[in-house]
C-alpha cells in the first residue's frame, strides 16, 4: 500500500468511533443544504461527494471486521469515483444517462463487474477491488435514498428508491454501534496493522 497514505489512515483505523458523529453530521448538514437551497453544480458535487465519503467511511468503520489500508482505501475511492460518469452529461453528452436521471453505470451490472474483478486480483489488489465494490454499493445506497438510480439496468431504466429516513435510519445505527463499540472494547473489531 502507499507508505505516505498510513498516517492518515491511522486514526480512522484504529479508533473509527471518533468518526462516527462526525461522518453523520457531514451527511445530515450536506443534505439539508442540497434540499434547502439551490446551489451551483460544482457546490451540489461538493456537498454529495463528502456525504458519499461520510457514508462510506461509517460504514466501513462499522463492518464487524477487520479492515486494513488497502480495503479502506478501495471502499473511499469506490464511493466517489462512480460519479465520473456523470462528467458526459455535464459537457452536453447525456448518452450514458438515456433518461435515466442518473448515469446507467449507477446499478447492479457495475458491481458485479467490480466483484468479478475482485475475484481475479491478487495479494493487496483483491482487497482494494472488495473495497471498491463495498463502496460502491454505499454509493447505491447513498443515491437510492436522494432520488433513486436505474438499479435493474439494462433490465429497467426505472429508478429504485429507498425511503430517505431508513438510509438515515442505518447510518444512526452504524454510529451508535461504533460509539457503544468504543466503549466496549469486546465488541469491537480488532484493528489490522
Amino acid at each position: 500500500m502507499v507508505p505516505l497514505l498510513r498516517p492518515l489512515l491511522r486514526p480512522f483505523r484504529d479508533r473509527p468511533w471518533r468518526f462516527a458523529l462526525p461522518a453523520l453530521a457531514v451527511v445530515v448538514i450536506a443534505d439539508d443544504l442540497l434540499v434547502r437551497y439551490e446551489p451551483s453544480r460544482v457546490i451540489v458535487g461538493l456537498l454529495d461527494e463528502s456525504a458519499h465519503l461520510a457514508t462510506a467511511s461509517l460504514l466501513v468503520a462499522a463492518l464487524p471486521l477487520p479492515r486494513g489500508d488497502p480495503f479502506l482505501l478501495g471502499a473511499l475511492a469506490g464511493a466517489v469515483l462512480i460519479d465520473a460518469d456523470h462528467l458526459p452529461g455535464e459537457f452536453g453528452w447525456p448518452i450514458i444517462t438515456r433518461g435515466s436521471g442518473r448515469p446507467l453505470p449507477h446499478s447492479l451490472p457495475t458491481v458485479g463487474l467490480l466483484l468479478a474483478i475482485t475475484t481475479l486480483a491478487r495479494g493487496p489488489w483483491r482487497a482494494v477491488m472488495a473495497g471498491a465494490t463495498y463502496g460502491l454499493m454505499t454509493h447505491l445506497l447513498r443515491d437510492g435514498a436522494t432520488g433513486g438510480m436505474p438499479l435493474w439496468w439494462p433490465r429497467s431504466k426505472r429508478r429504485v428508491r429507498i425511503p430517505y429516513d431508513l438510509y438515515l435510519l442505518l447510518l444512526t445505527g452504524a454510529s451508535l454501534a461504533l460509539v457503544r463499540g468504543a466503549h466496549h472494547p469486546d465488541r469491537s473489531p480488532p484493528p489490522v496493522r
